[in-house]
């Protein structure tokens, strides 16, 4: 390991590192401190004072191990009276404040603690140790998006295929897939990965817009460039910079490449999650049309701002099937990354990290009742391993809508109640007759309740959701 040049007597981590907390991101190589993307100034103390903490998330790091780690032995300082002006300059630098900590915690007469999340942080606690090495086994069932930190998320084929995508600098990348099966974890590592590369990065989550924001292209657009400037950093002021003349697509158009393209030493990566949000709202179409425009731009203008623009977008693929007949999806352009079950081997790598609780026939026996669904592969793994049910007992009570996957399945049938054209074909399906007509196929695959390559060859997705919808309707 190697010291920073004219950085003291601080040693700094070998393997070139950024921690993210709140709006902020440290990036341990470049010695910078950013918040939304902007260059926070720190003087080298108070920022290898934030390394030792982010090192050590939710513990105490002594005043002690702060003066071995950021003040040489041959320096004679006033020790105290320094250390507390370095915190004082890094809690200012942050926004925080000792009576009122969001994210450093004083400790009277020990030390200091880092107190909120921060991604690429190492997480303490109690462990198991499998052949990977250490890790600590979930406290309750894995749902939702799985954090960048996590032991347990499972990397397939998209996730190389997209970091390949980011470092191309690709226009529009598209993450698709029905529910629960990994687009917001991908999309979490889109944002890690691009903020690793030294990318700018804004991220919206359109789950946390109103009623209200969608009920125009104008509203939502004003509200998403409200969201975006503020995100880094930018004033924006609707009254006066909103030009009705021009239209909300035109108006958003020259105030993003105004604002947010305007560095051209930085590309940007555009995160926009629960983008299926748009479907059922009339102005969606547009919107995905000016993420075209954007893509084409780059090829009439090599010179173009666009060019520095990377915009991912994840989406619900069943949400579109359940509004839309033709399954047509709106947004055509760009690279699409569609989610795919874990194959046996990645199966096998989950149970693993688990500490392996499924040995010998068990894990194919798994690996066929869910076909690698990697929302049940979890769900299965956590019974076994973390509430020591038998892989018997788990599979014996599969189908039933209190057992171990009960709420995945009510939501299931739910779907097919709510459809009769849906249920219909699925049910002949579960009965083997004639291939269902190919618009209804491709929804229910969409959907993630079929599998096969046609119409003639569609089947469930897995054991289990024969066996479930067999209950239910046939």
């Amino acid at each position: 390991m190697g010291s920073l040049v004219g950085c003291c007597a601080f040693t700094m981590p070998e393997a070139r590192l950024i921690y993210g907390f709140g709006p902020y991101e440290l990036n341990t190589s470049r010695c910078e401190l950013r918040k939304f993307g902007m260059r926070i100034p720190l003087q080298q103390q108070p920022f290898h004072s934030l390394i030792c903490l982010l090192e050590h998330p939710g513990e105490i790091v002594t005043r002690e191990e702060l003066r071995a780690r950021v003040w040489p032995d041959r320096v004679h300082v006033e020790f105290e009276a320094n250390l507390n002006r370095v915190m004082n300059k890094l809690r200012s630098a942050l926004g925080d404040s000792a009576g009122r900590s969001r994210y450093i915690e004083t400790i009277p007469g020990r030390g200091y603690r880092f107190i909120a999340p921060a991604e690429g942080a190492p997480h303490p606690g109690p462990s198991l140790t499998g052949k990977g090495g250490p890790h600590r086994l979930p406290v309750i069932p894995i749902s939702g998006a799985i954090s960048i930190d996590s032991p347990f998320y499972i990397e397939r084929e998209a996730d190389s295929r997209i970091r390949q995508a980011i470092a191309g600098a690709e226009s529009v990348l598209l993450i698709k897939g029905p529910r629960q099966s990994g687009k917001t974890s991908l999309l979490a590592r889109v944002i890690h990965h691009a903020r690793f590369s030294g990318m700018a990065v804004i991220s919206v989550d359109l789950q946390k817009l109103n009623a209200p924001h969608l009920s125009s292209m104008e509203t939502f657009l004003q509200a998403l460039t409200k969201w975006a400037c503020d995100a880094s950093g930018v004033s924006f002021e609707p009254r006066r910079e909103w030009d009705a003349a021009l239209g909300a697509s035109m108006n958003f158009d020259r105030i993003i490449k105004s604002t947010l393209l305007r560095d051209r030493s930085r590309h940007l990566v555009w995160a926009i999650d629960e983008a299926d949000r748009l479907f059922a709202c009339p102005f969606g179409n547009e919107f995905f049309a000016l993420l075209r425009s954007w893509q084409n731009e780059r090829a009439v203008s090599p010179e173009d701002c666009c060019r520095r623009l990377t915009v991912a977008v994840a989406c619900a693929s069943d949400s579109l099937a359940l509004l839309n007949e033709s399954n047509q999806f709106p947004l055509s352009a760009g690279t699409s990354f569609v989610l795919e079950n874990f194959s046996r081997k990645e199966s096998a790598e989950l149970n693993r990290r688990y500490d392996s609780p499924l040995a010998g026939t068990e894990l194919a026996e798994l690996h066929d009742l869910v076909g690698g669904h990697p929302f049940l592969t979890q769900a299965a793994l956590f019974e076994t391993a973390v509430r020591r049910r038998s892989w018997k007992d788990v599979a014996a009570n599969a189908s039933n809508t209190d057992g171990p996957f009960g709420e995945h399945l009510r939501h299931v049938a739910a779907i097919l109640e709510r459809n009769p054209t849906l249920q219909s074909a699925i049910t002949g399906i579960l009965n083997g007759k004639s291939a269902v007509p190919p618009s209804v196929f491709y929804r229910l695959r969409s959907i993630g309740l079929v599998d096969g390559n046609s119409p003639r060859k569609a089947h469930p997705r897995c054991q289990l959701y024969r066996h479930y919808l067999r209950k239910c309707f046939d």
